[in-house]
């Protein structure tokens, strides 16, 4: 595998799991999607600083579009978490 194609895998799985630790804690939606992707984002871009040792010359390039990839992730996570929510309230 290249490191292009590594890259992708880390910022899907990361985007996963912070939507998931995210919308198990709050119950707001738009604002767990936000946070979630905010996190995420930062946290993406932490990992690539440790793995280049430098701060990436594009980082307010990847930054907004893995904001983006992640806000699309976490949305597509809160569906289920919103019916089940809703399923218990009733």
């Amino acid at each position: 595998m290249n490191e292009e194609i590594v890259g992708i895998i880390v910022l899907l799985a990361l985007g996963t799991l912070t939507s998931i630790l995210v919308h198990y804690l709050m119950s707001k939606r738009t604002l767990a999607v936000v946070l979630s992707a905010l996190l995420g984002s930062l946290l993406f871009q932490f990992l690539v600083y440790l793995n280049q040792g430098h701060l990436d010359p594009f980082i307010l390039i990847t930054f907004v579009t893995s904001f983006f990839i992640i806000v699309l992730i976490s949305w597509l996570v809160s569906i289920p978490f919103s019916k089940h929510r809703r399923e218990t309230t009733d």
